[in-house]
């Protein structure tokens, strides 16, 4: 487990942040849906190209809270595709904490 996974692990506690990663699980899952349907992939094709099996990916499309940092960097890499910009669009504010 890494370190960011370690401490999402532990935020999630916090009731607040357990709905932000839920919902940012769902967003992040949304965008690669869309921009492999965009790219003409199928789940399959882009779990070869991204070293997963299908049902990793279906997975990852599924908006699976359990889908560590690393297999959403991954995945945005082989999509060319910046999750910076994905992550802005859903910020936690601090004062909701």
């Amino acid at each position: 487990m890494s370190d960011l996974d370690f401490l999402k692990q532990e935020a999630r506690k916090n009731v607040t942040v357990a709905q932000y990663f839920d919902g940012l699980s769902v967003k992040m899952a949304q965008e690669i849906l869309n921009i492999r349907l965009k790219k003409g992939l199928s789940q399959t094709q882009l779990a070869e190209l991204a070293g997963f099996t299908q049902k990793s990916i279906s997975r990852i499309e599924g908006g699976d809270p359990g889908v560590k940092i690393e297999t959403y960097e991954k995945v945005l890499m082989v999509l060319n595709t910046d999750g910076s910009k994905i992550l802005k669009q859903y910020e936690l504010k601090k004062e909701s904490i």
